[in-house]
């Protein structure tokens, strides 16, 4: 009824499609737990503190 080169051709699809999917979800699980990882390691912002202008100055005014 089916010819043998069908049945194999179709085997060998489902086959390849299964390996596929296999490797895209243990991709996609790699990923993600690296995604997870990554915002627990950030600092705290850390504040500078008032700023105090007499401490600046123009290092290219000239000089009087």
């Amino acid at each position: 009824m089916f010819d043998w080169a069908l049945v194999a051709g179709i085997a060998i699809t489902i086959g390849l499609l299964a390996v596929f999917a296999v490797i895209a979800i243990l991709v996609l699980r790699r990923q993600g737990r690296h995604a997870h990882h990554d915002h627990g390691q950030v600092p705290p912002p850390v504040d500078p503190g008032p700023t105090e202008p007499e401490q600046a100055r123009d290092l290219n005014a000239e000089k009087d």
